[in-house]
């Protein structure tokens, strides 16, 4: 049984949309901060890292309420999947700063600024 997969889609149906996916939890808590930026009038840098032919790369774009995206939520109880609150804070920590968020997530940079202030 697969997991429950979370899809990010960039762009309309005519533009070519960029769409990727990661698990469920992941897409959830970029939803939920994107979405608490966007209320409050902010955008967010995302990072995404892919496999371009056969070697590694990324794309980062700078994403706000008039940006073309949805997610979609595929799977057996994706539709139930929730936001892992522990990533939800690194990604507002990581907005905080103003860094970019990364995906997948284990790309992520860790914070820095938190662990030299201990």
């Amino acid at each position: 049984m697969a997991a429950p997969q979370g899809t990010f889609v960039y762009g309309t149906d005519t533009a070519k949309p960029l769409a990727l996916s990661f698990p469920a939890h992941e897409a959830k808590a970029l939803e939920q901060v994107l979405f608490e930026e966007f209320d409050a009038g902010r955008g967010v840098r995302v990072t995404f890292h892919v496999i371009i032919g056969k070697a590694s790369g990324y794309r980062t774009f700078y994403l706000t309420a008039a940006t073309p995206l949805h997610f979609a939520y595929v799977g057996q109880d994706a539709a139930t999947a929730e936001a892992d609150p522990e990533l939800v804070a690194r990604f507002r920590a990581a907005i905080t700063d103003r860094r970019a968020l990364h995906f997948p997530v284990e790309r992520m940079p860790e914070e820095t600024t938190a662990e030299a202030a201990e």
